[in-house]
């Protein structure tokens, strides 16, 4: 079933979509999804094989590292073993991977490799993707036996790596730690503050390319077990964290991971089962806008074809279309709407009494530059409500569906004019897309202007 998710804040419209993904797993629990190839890398709890009994201390089968292929818009291939390499009879996932795909790091139990086999904490490892196989399996260097650390999340270029760990320093159960590549080691984890982590469990880090990090958390207010929330940062500091109300329920919601350009994207959610969720939108979109075009009316109109300009001799003026007489050799003229100008010049001689009619004259068009326009604050504050009006738009004969908005921080709406309120800072690019109406494949047009959003007082 397809879901239509209701409105935002200040009327927004939220033009996602959502619907379970129709994997054949037989009613397992899958989870944690992140884009592969053509498909998607998730975690499946399903028995290997009829005589494997081990299951979590909640009775739910162990968990292995599953691909399944895209087939079509809503049909999925046979999920399989990621890798023979990968897999252990205890829990193994979820995982994250760089955007070359050559690295990955996934979660584990210790009982699977340790001589302790109460031991049901996880610890991080690492694989590297060489000869179509996951080879070369290595521990993160800040793994604690005492101490579960899972749900990792690395940078695309494979050099910051988030995760959730209960260590001693939590505020918290889980909280979310950050370590960094360099001198071929990786740093020791740093807490990301309490704007991110809560006195509950905060998990499943997911850091986007606008600088947003996802999470989901039981505290912040959650309204579910567990919500999704997200946190901007402002010059090298978090800000409070906000739900993510388009995705949360009354359910646990989980691991949330979405397109660079907020289109599409995975996210998990726990009722009876654990299931995974595939979130899309079909709000128009267009590759390159272009800036707003300001329309010429203002001309400076100055003759160059006279030897000499002698204002004790001559009277010098611009006559536009035979009816508007402008005094002066050179004259700034605004005109007053589109259309067609005449525009002559004539000069009088004061001493002869005489006039030479046409001494230039010029055929000048006035043209509204056909696009869409649209007209806001250049500034405006976190918080602030921010107005947009794209009524000045001037696209004679293009058939003119509707009006869309996009507001450069994720968020959507659909009008002439528009309301919005940002909760970060920063530089905003707006896009206002005119959507043509017709039946086959539109011309969409677009422009983009871009506002400073400063901090709130």
């Amino acid at each position: 079933m397809i879901f239509l998710l209701l409105t935002l804040n200040l009327g927004a419209q939220d033009f996602y979509r959502y619907e379970t993904l129709r994997l054949p797993t037989k009613g397992f629990d899958e989870l944690a999804p992140i884009p592969y190839k053509d498909g998607i890398i998730f975690v499946l709890g399903r028995p290997a094989s009829a005589s494997r009994k081990l299951t979590t201390e909640s009775g739910k089968p162990m968990t292995d590292i599953y691909y399944a292929e895209k087939k079509g818009e809503r049909s999925w291939g046979t999920p399989e073993l990621l890798s023979n390499s990968l897999k252990t009879p205890f829990m193994d996932g979820p995982l994250t991977i760089t955007a070359d795909e050559s690295l990955i790091c996934f979660s584990r139990m210790y009982r699977a490799e340790s001589r302790d086999k109460n031991n049901t904490n996880l610890k991080l490892l690492f694989a590297d993707f060489e000869n179509d196989e996951w080879v070369n399996i290595r521990e993160f260097e800040h793994n604690d036996p005492e101490y579960t650390i899972t749900t990792p999340f690395l940078s695309p270029d494979g050099k910051t790596l988030y995760f959730a760990a209960d260590f001693e320093s939590s505020l918290g159960g889980f909280d979310i730690y950050v370590s960094r590549f360099k001198n071929n080691s990786w740093s020791t984890p740093v807490n990301m503050g309490d704007k991110i982590n809560s006195s509950s469990n905060d998990l499943f880090p997911f850091l986007h390319v606008s600088g947003k990090l996802y999470f989901s958390s039981q505290g912040h207010g959650s309204r579910g077990d567990y919500d999704i929330f997200y946190c901007d940062n402002f010059m090298g500091d978090w800000l409070d964290a906000r739900p993510l109300e388009r995705f949360n329920s009354r359910a646990d919601d989980y691991s949330l991971v979405m397109s660079e350009d907020y289109t599409e994207g995975y996210f998990t959610r726990r009722g009876g089962s654990w299931d995974i969720y595939r979130f899309f939108t079909d709000y128009p979109k267009i590759e390159n806008p272009r800036p707003i075009q300001r329309n010429r009316w203002k001309y400076r109109l100055k003759e160059n074809s006279l030897d000499t300009i002698d204002y004790s001799m001559f009277e010098y003026e611009w006559v536009i279309n035979d009816t508007l007489h402008i005094p002066g050799h050179e004259v700034i003229f605004q005109f007053p709407k589109q259309g067609d100008y005449y525009l002559s010049f004539n000069v009088h001689n004061k001493v002869t009494d005489t006039t030479e009619y046409d001494v230039g004259n010029l055929f000048l068009p006035i043209r509204r530059i056909e696009q869409p326009v649209f007209v806001c604050q250049d500034t405006v504050k976190v918080n602030e409500v921010m107005n947009f009006n794209a009524r000045d738009t001037y696209l004679p004969n293009f058939p003119i569906e509707g009006y869309y908005w996009d507001f450069g921080d994720g968020m959507k709406d659909k009008g002439k004019t528009a309301s919005h309120q940002y909760t970060s800072p920063g530089i905003k690019e707006v896009v206002l897309i005119i959507k043509e109406d017709v039946r086959k494949e539109p011309d969409n047009k677009a422009v983009f202007k871009e506002i400073t959003v400063l901090p709130a007082d």
